[in-house]
């Protein structure tokens, strides 16, 4: 593979937020643009996926950031947990695993019956669910935008924190699904072959990949959250 023309493709994805700057500011930048993308689309609350191209990139902690400025500007958020091979969030906040995400999909709960309460006003969570063998089949049908978009008329913002693209397919899936994905790169470990893989997984989907978030330097938990942990 040719890693000049591999890196150049890799470029042209728009930056939206650079760790290189304040992290408030830049999570403003994040939001805005997550909201100019969501000007033109029939519904004002945006369905946004946040994943990497592997494993410990950061995706889940841009997510739970982003999740709290949101919060913070007084936004409704709803966090789903669709990461089938790692679900955390639910441990993050000391909720149960199950029903979740992929009990609503089985049609085994219903919209209401997923919801938690993070005990951070305006905060929501949808844990991943209970474990199923073949995320493949559960997750490959058409319905699955609309089901997801249900989702709109309690929250402000929907962040779903999305599998790495690289090591499955489920990224894709559920991506394809969203009005918006952002793919998490991080500048001292990520390879461009392998974020140029990722893109390249991700449109074979038709995932809506608007940009690239790009980690610089050491990840940060909000400090509202190491209370919970």
């Amino acid at each position: 593979m040719n890693t000049h023309s591999t890196q150049s493709e890799v470029s042209r994805m728009p930056l939206v937020f650079s760790r290189k700057n304040g992290v408030t500011e830049q999570l403003h930048r994040l939001r805005r643009s997550i909201a100019q993308h969501q000007a033109d689309s029939e519904h004002a609350t945006p369905t946004v996926g946040i994943c990497s191209s592997t494993p410990r990139e950061g995706a889940t902690t841009i997510l739970l950031n982003l999740a709290t400025q949101a919060v913070s500007q007084g936004e409704r958020v709803l966090l789903i947990d669709a990461n089938f091979r790692t679900p955390r969030l639910h441990a993050m906040f000391n909720l149960k695993p199950a029903p979740g995400f992929t009990d609503l999909v089985l049609s085994r709960a219903s919209h209401d019956k997923v919801v938690q309460r993070t005990g951070k006003e305006k905060l929501m969570l949808v844990s991943c669910g209970s474990v199923v063998q073949n995320t493949e089949s559960l997750l490959n049908f058409p319905g699955l935008p609309m089901l997801i978009g249900e989702f709109r008329r309690i929250a402000d913002l929907v962040l779903v924190d999305l599998p790495p693209v690289n090591p499955s397919i489920e990224a894709g899936l559920v991506g394809q699904a969203l009005d918006q994905v952002y793919l998490v790169i991080q500048a001292e470990k990520s390879r461009w072959e392998v974020v140029s893989n990722a893109r390249e997984q991700l449109n074979s989907y038709s995932v809506n990949l608007y940009g690239a978030v790009l980690n610089r330097r050491r990840h940060y938990i909000p400090e509202w959250l190491y209370n919970k942990l």
